[in-house]
């Protein structure tokens, strides 16, 4: 009965008279601190963020709060999210300035899947590398309501080695039994927490304690100095598998980034990347195989385990995200290139009567038809189901839709008012018979390039004689070589016109 007592008891004490000493950006706080009150018997709780604590009797969410009726010190344990700097220094100064440090919310289930995975790793880790030269003891409470159900043994020699990481990282060589007196006891009730607390207060330190407030401002000012706070949280172990997790990340993002930029800028020429789908293939296999080659040995973590899964997601996303956009641009160039071809075989034609007009547009649709289904067949990456078959009929309709409106397109239109113009500015002699005998002379110049380059200059001579010269920097352009079966068109080519005008 007294026991449920004090317990009750403590709850109320501790829950009404705690005192905030830290604020969130770590400035102590310590006017609610007695100058009288002694370091040598203070008691440091640490419950389990988001838990009820059995020695609070609720949860608790302060940084760093102290409790001067029953000089205790309660300080909220690490999550395994993001811990502020705040948090750390409270966790430190706990470790500096109290000798008896009380860990709650272990549970069976963290025991064997292993602490050094859980948030109770994070706030041992914190402790151990801010523990002060003396011996300290350190209860691990574990939330059980049959002490036989937990495995001392195994719970221990986890810390310990969690212990023995640290010191290896801080260069300690102090060992665990010198620097802590561990004891590992079970609660499941506020009862076996007064147990607890009761005799946590026996445990007083042997030498004369300072008073609180400057054991604290001294054991602030270490800590500050130290650097011990800059670190993270993780233990060492877990540290060095996200920095395994973010080098082997950022090496494959650049090499992806690296192959992105390559197609991009061949798409930005409006060229298509013809061997899209194999190279495609070949960098997901290649990125998603060493991705778990690499990073294979850090998948024992339990918490790192889920960082892993989701960073090799980001991989997939960021390559399957570039290659569907390269996709969709080469698609776009092999339609425009298409077109152009369809309108310059259409132009041919444009002033032959509406019959072969007709016969015209069908054949030249059915060869860039072909053309455009070969091309795509060297794009598409199957694995993404980037296929032709989602693309080759919007293509081909587009295409019979150029052929059916072509009559009415500018081009058509200029090269008929041309005819026209021609055949009215001729000049005659009313019942003249004539032989009229003109040259047009045209020449062509294609040197390699893809097409940036394009200009004609023509020039009328007396007599009905004409001259006209282009460039077109096209010649190893894929599309104009399979134009010519596979081989170059000529550096120049020269067409002379003889036109013959007889009139009777």
């Amino acid at each position: 009965m007294l026991v449920r007592y004090l317990s009750a008891f403590l709850s109320v004490s501790l829950a009404a008279g705690a005192s905030p000493i830290l604020d969130p950006s770590g400035t102590l706080k310590l006017g609610s601190i007695p100058a009288s009150v002694s370091s040598d018997s203070l008691v440091a709780i640490i419950p389990s963020p988001g838990t009820p604590s059995l020695f609070l009797g609720k949860t608790f969410d302060d940084i760093l709060s102290y409790d001067s009726a029953t000089n205790q010190m309660l300080c909220r344990g690490a999550t395994l999210q993001s811990t502020s700097t705040a948090d750390r220094i409270a966790l430190a100064l706990c470790a500096q300035t109290a000798p008896t440090i009380i860990v709650e919310g272990i549970t069976n289930g963290d025991i064997l899947a292993g602490v050094d995975n859980s948030r109770h790793a994070r706030t041992l880790t914190a402790i151990f590398r801010a523990s002060s030269p003396r011996k300290n003891s350190l209860v691990l409470v574990v939330s059980s309501a049959d002490e036989e159900e937990v495995d001392q043994e195994l719970l221990k020699q986890q810390v310990k080695s969690l212990y023995d990481t640290v010191a290896v990282e801080q260069n300690n060589g102090m060992r665990f039994n010198e620097a802590f007196d561990l004891q590992v006891v079970a609660a499941s009730s506020s009862a076996d927490a007064a147990k607890i607390l009761a005799l946590a207060g026996n445990n007083k330190d042997n030498q004369v304690g300072k008073p609180l407030s400057e054991a604290l401002l001294r054991a602030n000012e270490e800590i500050r100095q130290s650097g011990v706070t800059e670190l993270a949280l993780d233990p060492p172990n877990v540290a060095s598998a996200y920095l395994t997790l973010g080098t082997v990340a950022s090496q494959l993002t650049r090499r992806i980034q690296a192959q992105l930029l390559v197609w991009k800028r061949r798409t930005a020429r409006g060229l298509s990347v013809n061997d899209l789908g194999e190279t495609a293939a070949e960098l997901r296999d290649s990125v998603l195989a060493e991705w778990d080659g690499q990073t294979r040995a850090v998948a024992g973590w339990a918490s790192v385990a889920t960082y892993r899964r989701k960073i090799r997601q980001q991989l997939i996303e960021l390559m399957d995200g570039g290659i569907t956009s390269v996709f969709e641009e080469s698609v776009e160039s092999i339609r425009a290139a298409a077109l152009k071809r369809l309108e310059k075989q259409l132009l041919k034609t444009a002033l032959s009567d509406a019959e072969t007009q007709i016969e015209t547009g069908a054949q030249a649709l059915r060869q860039q038809s072909l053309i455009v289904e070969t091309t795509l067949e060297k794009v598409e990456v199957p694995s993404l189901g980037l296929t032709k078959e989602n693309v080759i009929r919007g293509i081909i309709a587009y295409l019979n839709d150029a052929v059916m409106a072509f009559p009415d397109s500018p081009s058509a239109k200029i090269l008929r008012l041309n005819q026209v113009k021609k055949t009215v500015s001729k000049e005659k002699k009313p019942g003249k018979r004539s032989v009229d005998i003109a040259l047009d002379l045209v020449a062509m110049l294609r040197p390699d390039g893809f097409g940036s380059l394009q200009g004609f200059v023509g020039y009328d001579l007396p007599g009905g004689n004409s001259i006209t010269f282009g460039v077109h920097n096209d010649a190893d352009d894929p599309q104009v070589v399979s134009q010519f079966g596979g081989v170059r068109p000529p550096l120049l080519r020269v067409q002379p016109k003889l036109k013959v005008n007889v009139e009777m």
